[in-house]
């Protein structure tokens, strides 16, 4: 099947020789699924007549070889972008043929149109446990080469006649690469050794002695091996999951696997420290971003673990992920490649559903709400969040936790926009943060003690990498008058604001205000309900509710208090968030 879409190319436009080319255009085909052929390559055109074709031809005399070794055994596309944003498209025919005008951008973009990722998808599951040598302080080429040999190898049996897939297991079976020990032989260099040159060949002992021939250990005892563990994963379609055959969805799956054993060795190749303990965990993940009309699947390095401290995972594979968006003309804005962007497949996602007061925990319960009152500019919370209130996990913090439940809110937001990994924390969590950042002492932990938004700032910043901007308003009474202010948060940041600093903390997703009347109204989300997880009681019991100055809170009594002073802890999305 055709890829209709682009990844970018990136040695293609400099000035790079033909190794270069080519393993870069690997790196770029293993983002693909097994079952997505790289066709073509993009380059810019110059302006005026005949600019696209002259360009095209440069970009054939440069890639088309590279191209063709890496796979592309049909006609070939080079594809040149004129300065107005037009496309025009020329094919290569065979190898080494002339370019002829080929059909434009709308008709290739219709080429395997009808193999998508739906009845005709498959994901292949394997752990692989491979045993690479690697000597401690050995030179980095050598220890690409032991890295590419284990690689190498493992390739071959999985090409042999002795592979077979158990589709209705999901899994591939090979016992030859499971549970191989990590015990590996001393480690030798063969040396040859010449006559002394002074002897003429000959001993004062005995006969001439030729040259001899001598194993020397490179070290004492067994030699230092890493032991990886790929979890690998590779997703691919069939154009009529009917009519594919047994040989068809192994020789796919087996492709997308190789490339992942191939990465596994360029990373494993960089590393620097010897074997030691655990294995060293390698993980494939599938991603779908937003308006990529294919996955992309990445390998990420996990260390001697698995899921270790996500937020340290997530800073070591942040060149890998600016790489594949790069490649893929993703902004950096939005996260698309980090773990928690990673497709499930129906399995369970961590989504903070679990946890629920007799049920799920429900999310976006505001979506269903009729407008305020007001009748002006509405701006809202932008993505999902969990709806985290009193007596939920089987805790019991009711009279205290109101806080604890906004942050756990907040926390949701950013998991559910993938901006982290991290789980929502729970409230011996939030109090152990807290004591570790040295603003609360030891004691702090386990007790039933009030948060506010400070603290909630401190908590972000330490567990999420969030930093926070806080309104402060003197007065419940003063409160409209910051309207438009927090208006613009939900319009630039649009995450879940907490409100602290009077008698109880709720969290604000957005506010509705008329230019022309002055008026406004928030939209409270109240943490002080602890009831059961049921949309029609919250509603009618507004714990989640468009509220205006003077208004009841929920549970009873002012909702703004207007003699008592109010924090607004607004969370800001990371600048970069890939």
């Amino acid at each position: 099947m055709a890829a209709a879409a682009g990844i970018a190319w990136a040695a293609a436009g400099g000035g790079a020789g033909a190794a270069a080319l080519e393993a870069d255009l690997r790196a770029a085909a293993a983002l693909v699924a097994p079952s997505l052929e790289v066709v073509g390559a993009f380059v810019p055109a110059g302006e005026g007549p005949g600019g696209a074709r002259a360009a095209a031809e440069a970009l054939q005399a440069r890639v088309s070889v590279a191209l063709r070794t890496v796979g592309g055994a049909g006609s070939l596309l080079m594809c040149a972008a004129a300065p107005g944003g037009g496309v025009s498209v020329f094919e290569e025919d065979a190898p080494g043929a002339g370019l002829v005008e080929g059909r434009g951008p709308a008709e290739w973009s219709k080429v395997g149109a009808g193999a998508g990722f739906g009845d005709g998808a498959f994901c292949l599951r394997m752990d692989l446990f491979l045993v690479v040598p690697l000597l401690a302080g050995g030179a980095p080429a050598a220890r690409r080469r032991a890295a590419a040999n284990s690689v190498r190898d493992v390739v071959a049996e999985l090409r042999s006649g002795d592979c077979r897939v158990l589709v209705d297991g999901g899994y591939v079976q090979r016992g030859a690469l499971c549970g191989t020990s990590p015990e590996a032989p001393t480690m030798a260099r063969l040396v040859v050794r010449a006559c002394p040159p002074d002897s003429g060949g000959a001993s004062s002992e005995g006969p001439a002695a030729g040259p001899s021939l001598a194993y020397e250990p490179l070290a004492s005892g067994p030699a230092p091996c890493h032991v990886v563990r790929l979890e690998a994963s590779v997703l691919g379609a069939v154009a009529d999951s009917g009519q594919a055959t047994g040989q068809q969805v192994l020789s796919m799956a087996l492709a997308g696997l190789e490339a992942q054993l191939w990465e596994v060795a360029r990373q494993l190749g960089d590393l620097e420290d010897a074997a030691a303990g655990r294995p060293h965990v390698f993980r494939a993940l599938n991603f779908l971003p937003p308006g990529t009309p294919f996955p992309v699947t990445l390998v990420y390095d996990l260390g001697r673990g698995t899921d270790g401290d996500l937020r340290a995972l997530e800073r070591a594979h942040r060149d890998q992920r600016l790489e594949a968006h790069a490649r893929l003309a993703l902004g950096t804005e939005r996260p698309a490649f980090k773990m928690s962007n990673a497709l499930a497949f129906g399995e369970g996602e961590g989504d903070g559903t679990s946890g629920g007061k007799d049920g799920p925990r429900l999310a976006n319960v505001h979506t269903s709400l009729p407008p305020s009152s007001v009748g002006g500019t509405v701006s809202l919370v932008q993505g999902d969040y969990m709806y985290y209130h009193y007596m939920q996990d089987r805790f019991d913090d009711n009279g205290w936790g109101c806080a604890y439940r906004s942050l756990q809110t907040i926390c949701s937001w950013f998991r559910r926009q993938h901006y982290t990994s991290v789980p929502v924390p729970s409230h011996r969590a939030i109090q152990e943060t807290l004591h570790k950042v040295g603003d609360k002492p030891a004691k702090f932990v386990g007790s039933r003690q009030w948060i506010g938004a400070i603290e909630i700032s401190y908590v972000l910043d330490e567990l999420l990498g969030v930093q926070s901007k806080v309104i402060t308003v003197p007065s419940g009474a003063e409160i409209p008058t910051r309207a438009r202010e927090l208006a613009r948060h939900f319009e630039t940041q649009g995450t879940p604001i907490m409100i602290g600093g009077g008698v109880l903390a709720y969290t604000l997703l957005g506010v509705d205000f008329n230019e022309l009347t002055g008026d406004c109204a928030f939209l409270i989300l109240d943490p002080h309900y602890t009831g059961r997880e049921d949309l029609g009681r919250i509603h009618a019991g507004s714990w989640v509710s468009w509220k205006q100055l003077g208004d009841k809170a929920a549970a009873g009594g002012d909702l703004f208090v207007r003699d008592a002073f109010y924090n607004f802890l607004c969370p800001q999305r990371p600048k970069e968030a890939a």
